[in-house]
């Protein structure tokens, strides 16, 4: 899970396809002494001073690098803190590729479920071929929100949702679609498509 900032750095490298030394170097060309080692230590969340890793600025630096590398969303408050949307959630479009793919959804932990369409189900909203990250909630809390569905009977829908007392309704291109509540065996809301 992303659940600090060693992990939140770590997934950023790996996104991007950068190598620790190619980062180290980077900031050694923006004129800071910064070591490999100070590096690895970073993602291992071994001797984290944040108020001193602020202060020196080195990773502004690293910010900007990962920002020109295919995360151009990348916030500085994530990356510490965690706080917001993952970067890659917001703009990895025709950039993800399995290793990627098998990366994002181990590190994003069991609240969040990584999918490939395979048929003309989803659609408007996804074709085949795309990726979809949707994160688990309940029916209850998805009202008027595209929505992921997986059913007992391996029925999947994408769609609108719309919550009735015992039921809900799935709803897209023009198709309603009704499903017992005790049927569904995941619902995720869908939080990025690549």
């Amino acid at each position: 899970m992303l659940d600090s900032f060693g992990a939140r750095l770590k997934v950023c490298r790996v996104i991007t396809g950068l190598s620790s030394s190619y980062l180290v170097k980077q900031i050694h060309a923006k004129g800071f002494n910064f070591s490999s080692r100070q590096y690895s230590r970073w993602e291992n969340n071994e001797n984290l001073n944040i108020a001193r890793i602020l202060k020196e600025g080195v990773l502004e630096s690293i910010v900007t690098i990962f920002s020109e590398h295919e995360l151009p969303e990348l916030s500085l408050d994530w990356l510490l803190y965690g706080k917001g949307i993952p970067p890659f959630l917001v703009d990895m479009s025709n950039s993800l590729d399995e290793e990627k793919a098998f990366y994002i959804s181990r590190a994003m932990g069991n609240e969040y479920t990584l999918t490939t369409i395979a048929s003309n189900y989803a659609e408007p909203f996804a074709s085949p071929g795309d990726i979809i990250i949707t994160r688990l909630f309940s029916p209850e809390k998805l009202e008027n929100k595209i929505t992921f569905i997986k059913t007992s009977d391996h029925g999947l829908y994408l769609g609108i949702l719309n919550n009735h007392e015992d039921k809900i309704s799935i709803r897209n291109d023009n198709k309603m679609t009704e499903i017992k509540k005790p049927d569904i065996v995941y619902c995720g809301r869908l939080v990025w498509i690549s």
